[in-house]
C-alpha cells in the first residue's frame, strides 16, 4: 500500500493551479485596477489638499484676532 501513496501525485492547491487567460481580458482588469489606485491617489491628494487649506484658514483666523486685539479694529474693517 505504501507503493501505492508513493506514486501517486500530490494534490494540487487552488493556488498552485494554472490559468489560462484571455489577453483582452487581463488587459481589462489591469486598466480596472489601475483606475482604482489613481481614484484611491486622487482622494489622498484632496484630503490633503482639504487637511492644507484648514490649517492654512485657522492660521488666518488666528492672526486676523491677533491683530484685533492690537489695533482694535474688527477682522473686516482690517481687510477694507
Amino acid at each position: 500500500m505504501s507503493c501505492l501513496t508513493a506514486l501517486q501525485r500530490p494534490q494540487r492547491r487552488s493556488s498552485d493551479e494554472i490559468m489560462m487567460v484571455d489577453p483582452l481580458e487581463a488587459k481589462r482588469l489591469a486598466v480596472k485596477q489601475l483606475q482604482e489606485i489613481q481614484a484611491k491617489e486622487k482622494l489622498r491628494r484632496q484630503r490633503r489638499i482639504e487637511a492644507i487649506n484648514g490649517a492654512l484658514a485657522m492660521i488666518g483666523l488666528a492672526a486676523g484676532l491677533v491683530a484685533e486685539g492690537q489695533t482694535g479694529k474688527g477682522i473686516i474693517s482690517q481687510v477694507n
